[in-house]
């Protein structure tokens, strides 16, 4: 297993390295480096979770690890679909401190400690939610570039990014687009939590993942809401999705630490690679 875990970084770390390198010296040797060490690391991270759904049952695999793969699996559908060479160099960031968040807290490996009817709930509660914070994070993405794109227009370089990004206009169709259906995964996973939470039980009430939730939900909904009766314009909501994004990391830095918390009776490392 820490063999699996072990490649798996090492191919993201690669890819990380690579993106960045690319973003700045625009050379093609670095973007096709970065992909196939991404590539190494996408295909080292299924099998292990795999592995470990058929050996350990599936609920018991590490949260963040499901999330890096979903990330990673989306990365890749974008950047095929959509071609912003330099998509990797701001997304690629957040999925390695996903891949080392349980290394460095210790956190827990099940994926839900909250009570709900059913494991049928709670498994939809869970994919719906990891959906969400992917599609989110790829709109933080997207929000940057988009920032960058404004700004090299604005300073009438009109040729500036424009071999690794499509045109304004669709990158705000783009941007939008990610960060709508990420509402719509993250309202959908939560009403499953809120309506099959057994409320016999008093662990939901002191669970710290619900009262970050909703208040991530409740600062998602705002910028949603404003958006679609468009009393902010995509620029300043771009902004704003970046100022979310910060919001998000704070809860997930408590959620890690202190909600959950570290397991003494297994290494941290084994719990990340396990």
């Amino acid at each position: 297993m820490q063999i699996l875990f072990g490649i798996a970084f090492l191919g993201i770390i690669t890819g990380l390295i690579g993106f960045i390198f690319h973003a700045f010296g625009k050379e093609k040797k670095y973007f096709v480096a970065a992909t196939f060490g991404t590539l190494v690391g996408f295909i080292g991270l299924t099998t292990l979770l795999v592995i470990q759904g058929f050996s350990q049952g599936f609920s018991q695999i590490q949260p963040y690890n499901i999330l890096a793969w979903f990330m990673l699996l989306t990365y890749f559908f974008a950047e095929n679909k959509y071609r912003m060479r330099i998509l990797g160099a701001l997304f690629m960031p957040v999925v390695t401190i996903t891949m080392i968040t349980p290394i460095i807290t210790g956190t827990k490996k099940a994926v839900s400690t909250t009570t709900l009817k059913s494991q049928f709930f709670t498994d939809l509660h869970v994919v719906l939610i990891l959906v969400s914070l992917t599609l989110f994070f790829l709109a933080f993405s997207e929000a940057v570039i988009y920032i960058l794109k404004v700004r090299a227009l604005k300073a009438h370089n009109s040729t500036a990014l424009d071999d690794r990004l499509p045109s304004l206009e669709k990158l705000e169709t783009i941007f939008l687009g990610t960060f709508n259906i990420g509402w719509i995964s993250m309202t959908c996973g939560l009403l499953i939590a809120l309506l099959s939470i057994d409320y016999s039980s008093n662990e939901w009430a002191n669970d710290t993942k619900i009262i970050w939730g909703l208040a991530i939900w409740v600062f998602y909904s705002i910028l949603f809401f404003m958006h679609m009766m468009k009393k902010i314009d995509p620029r300043n909501l771009a902004r704003s999705v970046t100022f979310l994004f910060v919001v998000v990391i704070t809860f997930w830095v408590a959620l890690s630490i202190n909600a959950i918390g570290p397991t003494a009776s297994q290494p941290a490392i084994e719990q990340g690679a396990s």
